[in-house]
């Protein structure tokens, strides 16, 4: 929704997006928001996501970055604008990442956290029912998914 829509917003009506939410809502542009913080802020406050190259753009940084690795080293490959695990691919090649479209492109983690030998996420639900003031609300019930399989 365009600004103008916000701005004719009635008091009664609700909605599931807020202005400026496609920053974080695109894994290129969340990671180019979390570079902009880590520069800011430094790496002890920023420094808890994986290496990663939002392609065409950082082409020749990923380059360098497999010259100087480890043969061994696999990356995660996915589309900047997709869900529920669509596109993701894991390679150890550099001729396997895509040329054609733009991806993301990040170091996968040989020592993910695990519980109970799985790999997991979380998801914790917030209402923000205001910006100025800020003022929101976190659903006591959050969502763990585990993997269906252990991790080897």
């Amino acid at each position: 929704m365009k600004s103008q829509g916000f701005k004719a917003l009635r008091e009664y009506q609700k909605l599931n997006h807020y202005p400026g939410s496609f920053q974080i809502g695109r894994k290129d542009r969340l990671w180019r928001n979390l570079s902009k913080m880590q520069v800011h802020f430094g790496k002890k406050e920023f420094g808890f996501f994986p290496q990663t190259y939002c392609l065409p753009y950082d082409s020749k940084l990923l380059k360098r970055a497999f010259e100087d690795g480890s043969t061994k080293q696999k990356w995660i490959v996915k589309p900047p604008a997709s869900a529920r695990g669509i596109g993701i691919k894991v390679i150890s090649k550099l001729t396997q990442v895509p040329k054609k479209r733009p991806v993301i492109v990040q170091r996968y983690l040989a020592r993910p956290y695990l519980i109970n030998d799985s790999k997991f996420d979380m998801r914790v639900y917030v209402y923000v029912s205001s910006f100025d003031p800020l003022r929101l609300y976190v659903f006591e019930d959050g969502l763990a998914r585990f993997a269906s399989m252990k991790y080897a």
